[in-house]
């Protein structure tokens, strides 16, 4: 089982009113033909936010390592960026059941999108993904799916957001750059 089998499954596992739902499981494989799963970068232009966060090196350490402040600039500028995808999917109306923006680790291989080696700047592989999924029976048949297709969902996410930190006592800057991506996937009652 390779690494985004095992996330799928983990990720998309739970226990919702009473039935046990997983992800890429079927009993009835004959007929069964769900949607593929990709991991797609969005299509949209890049966007950089404007912000004034400020990070002081108290806040990470009582000794400066240049290492740790953009691990921690990676980490804070995630949340800005998820948070920022979540504004703009309400905004557009896209917030709908099937549809969830998360902060997630995601290896540049991980992603089915064609991508340049020095496209994102991350101390550590994070990313914000706005999953898309499927949910069918356990014979299945199609439950229920985003009314969004996935397209144009990738149509509405920029393909990176930018957010750049300074850091108040040695006045380092960082800039992070996130790529955001949107997950198809599907989840099965069992």
């Amino acid at each position: 089982m390779n690494r985004r089998e095992l996330l799928r499954v983990l990720a998309c596992t739970s226990i919702s009113g009473g039935t046990f739902l997983t992800a890429g499981c079927s009993e009835n494989t004959a007929s069964f033909n769900p949607v593929s799963e990709t991991i797609q970068l969005g299509t949209s232009t890049p966007v950089s936010l404007d912000t004034d966060l400020h990070i002081t090196t108290s806040t990470i350490s009582s000794t400066y390592d240049s290492e740790e402040f953009e691990s921690e600039v990676t980490k804070r500028a995630s949340v800005l960026v998820h948070d920022y995808i979540t504004r703009q999917l309400t905004d557009q109306g896209l917030r709908e059941s099937g549809i969830s923006p998360e902060r997630v680790r995601l290896r540049t291989d991980e992603i089915d999108t064609d991508v340049h080696t020095d496209e994102f700047k991350r101390a550590i592989p994070l990313a914000v993904v706005v999953n898309h999924r499927y949910h069918y029976a356990n014979d299945g048949e199609l439950i229920h799916h985003p009314t969004v297709d996935f397209d144009t969902l990738l149509s509405q996410l920029p393909r990176t957001v930018t957010v750049a930190v300074s850091e108040s006592i040695h006045f380092s800057e960082y800039e992070a750059v996130l790529p955001v991506a949107g997950h198809r996937y599907w989840t099965q009652n069992t």
